[in-house]
């Protein structure tokens, strides 16, 4: 039943592709609202994140982070977070050659998005851009259906940073503060050359950095009074602080796995 469900939202929400270009143009710095509504949210065994959808050759593929999909095979089903609601869908995964990559392709065994094509690539990208990077971060994915708090938005959140360094390997490094949920968002840009607005990557998570927060000796009383006497450490050693230092990966990887074995959903059919 889930299914047709399914369909059906598709097809309302074609009004609100239909108001973009099928070239995402520039708006004032800004993301149009078109380009927010082929962002969703995705579950796979209760491991959650952010996925986007892209046409390539005239078929479609649901993109997130590999490791949001740990272990994914032909035939398992994922979840999208659509109209408030979680659709079963299944998928056949494709991979990039490289396993450190942490981009997936799924390809769905239905339409999920009416046509839309966007401008794909690290081309033209250049250090020191603005870049934004956009996803959901208050997702409940453990609880199902539910957003945390009293956030009801069905648009990912966007968030900007800068293109800090591209040091090879796939690796696209941003300056920003990424937050758990954008795993598997998309990273756009504005291409100034082309006046367009491109995705560039994938996130994948962001760097952590262990710095001590506290040594302090206190007393235990709750012990006999010869141990009353000694001081017993307490110890809180580290904390995980986020740097600002943002992962992401060229999504040029996945778009290679994607042209070397087309098996996307046919957008014509």
């Amino acid at each position: 039943m889930k299914r047709f469900v399914c369909v059906g939202l598709i097809v309302s929400l074609i009004f609100i592709s239909a108001i973009v270009n099928a070239e995402i143009n520039i708006q004032h710095g800004g993301i149009p609202g078109g380009l927010l509504t082929y962002i969703f949210p995705i579950k796979y065994k209760n491991i959650g994140g952010t996925c986007f959808v892209i046409d390539v050759d005239n078929r479609q593929y649901i993109i997130t982070a590999r490791h949001i999909c740990h272990n994914i095979k032909d035939g398992d089903t994922i979840q999208l977070y659509i109209n408030q609601e979680w659709y079963d869908v299944a998928i056949k995964p494709l991979f990039p050659k490289s396993d450190t990559v942490d981009i997936v392709a799924l390809a769905a065994n239905r339409l999920i998005m009416p046509k839309m094509e966007f401008d794909i690539g690290v081309e033209n990208l250049m250090l020191g851009q603005d870049v934004y990077f956009l996803g959901f971060p208050f997702l409940d994915f453990k609880l199902g259906s539910k957003f945390n708090g009293s956030v009801t938005t069905l648009f990912p959140f966007v968030k900007k940073g800068i293109c800090s360094a591209l040091p090879g390997e796939g690796i696209i490094y941003l300056d920003g503060h990424n937050n758990p949920g954008f795993s598997g968002g998309p990273v756009i840009f504005s291409n100034y050359f082309k006046n367009h607005l491109q995705i560039a990557g994938v996130v994948s998570g962001y760097k952590n950095n262990d710095n001590p927060v506290m040594i302090k000796e206190i007393e235990d009383r709750s012990q006999s009074q010869v141990r009353e006497k000694q001081q017993k450490k307490k110890i809180v050693p580290y904390v995980a602080e986020n740097t600002g230092i943002i992962v992401t990966y060229s999504i040029g990887y996945i778009m290679e796995a994607i042209r070397a074995n087309p098996i996307g959903f046919p957008l014509s059919k």
